[in-house]
């Protein structure tokens, strides 16, 4: 008899633990919105994230639900490692106090709007999004639900406390591509004479079980994912413009190639925009930034020539003179050898081998002066007629470029080679 009452008794403790679990759970789900962060993960883990089976679609709830309380931003304590998880059961007390940041007392008094989710099962529990995880929420609602209006209520709610955070600004322009003020994304874009290319875009799209989506610190926010860039191209690529307008398209087309990485293409749609005489502002800011472009693919001449068609559109700027005048020189046939000065000797190497007769080598440590010659090449001598020799045509922080004149045959130098340069 005693053995029955014992396993009555279990069984009789089993079901008050799941009927516990169930009036827990339910009551959560009345709190909130839920949110199944699962594609946004990339792939399958031990952890990842599952949908709460008690949450009500938002398509089924009620019209005459009452809204969801303010949110509270603290995080529940991990459950036991040793306690199965299944039965563990949170009891409704008052969390332990804890000193919060300025920036989590911010978000606690400003709830996010009640038609985005409030809270999500993470790691085994349940919690709070932060500022931040509204920033990945954004990302969600952009790439995988096209729900334009749902991310940008997500990424101006993680805006308000810092209105000037770049990575938040670059998603709200890029959105506009889609919203139907896709010129703020051009104009977000634009440059200066002295700007280079943009920043190559390589960040991946997703989380992972390391994502501070809880969080509520600025210097969390996640670099913008390069498949915002792609979406917004394709997007600029397919949009009906005015002819008023098809400049300041084809400069943002370019410059998002250029975040790309995509440079030759970006050179080409830049160029029609640089040769519209009617095209202020786009066609002299196309110029400079085919200048900056040709320098990274190594043809520092045609972007000596760029930056001269940006002068023909918008005159002797000072800055823009200035950055003529620094490229001219860097171009070696512009500078004179120097007199009297002591020859020294430099060795550097071929980086790559651009076009017929074209090498890009390393620059040397500590900038020659006067005119450099170049005198040995993979141990052969180079002396001879100065129109038959190779020659320097450009000399950069970072790299110099190599030539053999016009009809030359090519010596066949490779990667890696030596080469010795004499210069004052």
């Amino acid at each position: 008899m005693s053995i029955i009452s014992k396993h009555a008794g279990g069984l009789l403790t089993a079901l008050l633990m799941i009927l516990l679990i169930s009036t827990a759970v339910a009551s959560r789900a009345q709190e909130g919105e839920w949110i199944d962060l699962e594609p946004l993960r990339g792939g399958d883990s031990e952890e990842a994230v599952k949908p709460d089976p008690t949450a009500v679609p938002e398509a089924e709830m009620p019209d005459d639900a009452e809204p969801a309380p303010p949110m509270e931003f603290f995080a529940y304590p991990d459950p036991d490692p040793d306690q199965d998880p299944e039965l563990v059961v949170e009891i409704a007390s008052e969390p332990e106090a804890k000193p919060a940041p300025v920036e989590e007392e911010v978000t606690a008094a400003n709830p996010p709007p009640l038609n985005l989710p409030h809270r999500f099962h993470w790691q085994g529990r349940e919690a709070p999004l932060g500022r931040v995880g509204y920033v990945y929420l954004g990302d969600y609602y952009l790439v995988e639900d096209r729900a334009f209006e749902k991310a940008e209520m997500c990424y101006r709610y993680a805006l308000e406390p810092w209105p000037d955070c770049g990575p938040i600004q670059t998603r709200l322009e890029l959105l506009s591509l889609f919203t139907g003020d896709w010129v703020r994304a051009a104009e977000s874009m634009q440059v200066g004479f002295d700007d280079g290319v943009p920043p190559l875009v390589i960040e991946d799209y997703g989380i992972d079980e390391t994502s501070p989506i809880l969080s509520n610190q600025r210097d969390e926010v996640p670099p913008v994912p390069a498949i915002h860039f792609r979406l917004a191209l394709a997007h600029a690529r397919q949009i009906d413009v005015e002819l008023d307008f098809e400049a300041a398209r084809g400069f943002l087309v370019g410059r998002l190639l250029a975040h790309l990485g995509e440079y030759d293409t970006a050179i080409g749609a830049l160029s029609e925009v640089a040769l519209d005489e009617m095209a202020e502002p786009w066609n002299f800011q196309a110029a400079g930034q085919r200048a900056a472009l040709y320098l990274e693919r190594w043809q520092p001449e045609l972007a000596y020539v760029n930056l001269l068609r940006a002068k023909e559109l918008v005159g002797e700027h000072p800055v823009l003179m200035d950055r003529l005048a620094s490229l001219r020189d860097e171009m070696t046939l512009q500078v004179a050898g120097g007199g009297g000065s002591e020859v020294v000797s430099a060795v550097v190497r071929i980086l790559a081998k651009q076009d017929q007769g074209r090498w890009i080598i390393s620059a040397p440590e500590g900038r020659l002066g006067g005119l450099v010659r170049v005198a040995t090449v993979a141990g052969e001598s180079a002396a001879g007629d100065d129109s038959a020799r190779p020659h320097l045509l450009y000399r950069g922080q970072e790299y110099w470029v190599m030539v053999m004149p016009l009809g030359s045959p090519d010596p066949g130098w490779s990667e890696g080679s030596r080469v010795t340069l004499q210069g004052g």
